[in-house]
Order: C-alpha cells, then structure tokens, then sequence
C-alpha cells in the first residue's frame, strides 16, 4: 500500500508526507502537486489524500478515476466546503477534514480510513447529519 498527498502547496505537502512518514513506518508516502501526478497508477489499496480547491478541474478527474477502481479517498481541504463534503460522501470518498487538523487526528483519520471507516471533522458530520434529518422520511406511529 502507499499513500498519495496530492496538493498545489509545496511546504505543507512536505509537512504531511514527513507526519506521515513518522507514524505510518511500512507505508510508502509520496506527495506530488497535480501536474507531476499525472503519470501515477495508484493501485486500489492505495489512498489517495486530495486537496481539490486549488486545482479543482484535474481534482476531481483523479479522484473520479482512484474511485473507480474503488480506491480510497480522503480529502484534506483549505475550507470546510460543507454541500461539497455531502457530494463527495455520496460519490463514496472515504474521509473530509480541513488543514488545521490536529496532527494527532490526521494520523488517526488516515489510520481509520486504511482500516476502512470512514473520518469526518465534526463540522461536516454535524451538517450531513442535518441533511439527513431534513431528507429523512417521517414515520409515524398509530
């Protein structure tokens, strides 16, 4: 397995790859901003760690096709995007967080992600939550 961080910002890119690399010792983590990803073929047991604003056309194509091979998406954004969040849960992406993540919650977030599950920042869990109580059918008991 490896992880991919794909993102515009050099110096932050560095900075994930190097906690990653810290606390994930058997894993191979490789960072590229988008242009110098092009070439990648990640397998489906890779994950796949995106930044989709700063380049948000190439973005989404690289996350459309990692998901089509039922890959492992998690996205790790400058902005909490929250209707974005609700289309990529849709679309299956396995986790959504911002930036400032806490190093210790970005470790277990990727940790949670390779084990399967899914991780959200609880802004975005509180807002999906929100959607699905205003979507949800009402039932009544008689």
């Amino acid at each position: 397995m490896n992880i991919y961080h794909l993102d515009s910002q050099s110096s932050y890119r560095e900075g994930i790859k190097n906690i990653l690399e810290i606390h994930f010792t058997g894993i191979k983590v490789k960072s590229y901003d988008f242009y110098n990803y092009k070439e990648q073929e990640p397998t489906s047991s890779d994950l796949l760690i995106v930044e989709p604003f700063g380049n948000p056309e190439i973005a989404q194509i690289v996350i459309d096709r990692h998901l089509n091979r039922d890959g492992k998406v998690f996205i790790l954004s400058t902005e909490l995007h929250k209707k974005t969040a609700l289309e990529y849960l849709k679309m299956d992406v396995k986790g959504y967080a911002t930036k400032n993540i806490l190093t210790m919650d970005l470790v277990r977030a990727v940790q949670d992600i390779i084990e399967g599950k899914r991780f959200y920042v609880s802004s975005v869990a509180s807002y999906l939550h929100e959607q699905y109580l205003e979507n949800s059918p009402i039932i009544t008991c008689n």
